[in-house]
């Protein structure tokens, strides 16, 4: 292909342009929001304030704060190392708790690539967490509801009036009662997960009215309006993992 540098640089500048959002923050700062996403979805935005010797650049916290819903351990030995280690290599003041960095006015455009950098990179944490997959969290679940005395069955295939649909729990008794767990690795396959137990509880509830939908989430892994929302909505009863006790109250 010729004349690469012709047709691909300006159609960059143009997404960048139109894309990118800069306001005032303040009488000193411009609050930046570009077209990167960390993890959770949210836009990478960073707050870029003058100083003496130049400008400023931090992320306010907002990585860390991503890293604490998300109940990531910043003290974890590894994860010491490696924030030692971006913070190195993108010769950042801070790393810890804020990503924060400096620039005089020839090399604001680099560094603020270098801060945006250092966020995906300390945003890479989040895939080292120890999470439960969907099994595991469906065995927390099922152990929690024999310790109670629950009987219930796994895996039961239920119909609805488009399809079948495997639910991870049904509660044996006269009242036909299941329960769909929800857990999952990071946020955008929370929203997955919970857009999937949503259609499922809509298709069953058109095929029998009858059946009583519970969603529980393991909101120690996942917390998220969206997920909230769209199981709060289609559920009959929607319950936190980390209210677990009012489980035993609606089986």
């Amino acid at each position: 292909m010729n004349g690469c540098d012709e047709a691909i640089r300006p159609a960059l500048q143009e997404a960048f342009a139109t894309e990118a959002k800069i306001e005032s923050a303040d009488e000193n700062g411009c609050l930046v929001t570009l077209p990167f996403q960390r993890p959770d979805l949210d836009s990478i935005t960073l707050l870029i304030t003058q100083s003496e010797n130049g400008y400023i650049i931090s992320d306010e916290g907002r990585t860390f704060g991503m890293l604490y819903v998300l109940n990531v351990d910043i003290s974890a030995e590894t994860r010491k190392s490696r924030m030692k280690s971006i913070k190195e290599l993108y010769d950042l003041d801070r790393a810890k708790y804020e990503i924060r960095l400096r620039a005089n006015e020839k090399e604001l455009g680099t560094r603020i690539r270098d801060a945006i950098q250092a966020v995906q990179a300390i945003s890479y944490l989040t895939y080292t967490r120890k999470s439960y997959s969907k099994n595991e969290f469906s065995d927390i679940v099922s152990a929690f509801l024999d310790k109670r005395g629950v009987d219930h069955e796994r895996n039961d295939e239920v119909m609805g009036d488009v399809g079948k649909h495997i639910i991870d729990i049904r509660i044996r008794g006269d009242d036909p009662i299941y329960i769909q767990t929800v857990s999952a690795d990071s946020m955008s396959q929370a929203r997955t997960k919970a857009r999937r137990t949503a259609l499922a509880w809509d298709d069953i509830f058109d095929k029998d009215p009858s059946i009583k939908r519970i969603s529980v989430l393991d909101d120690e892994r996942v917390a998220d309006e969206e997920v909230d929302r769209l199981l709060f909505k289609y559920s009959d009863n929607y319950i936190p993992w980390s209210d677990k006790e009012e489980l035993i109250g609606v089986v």
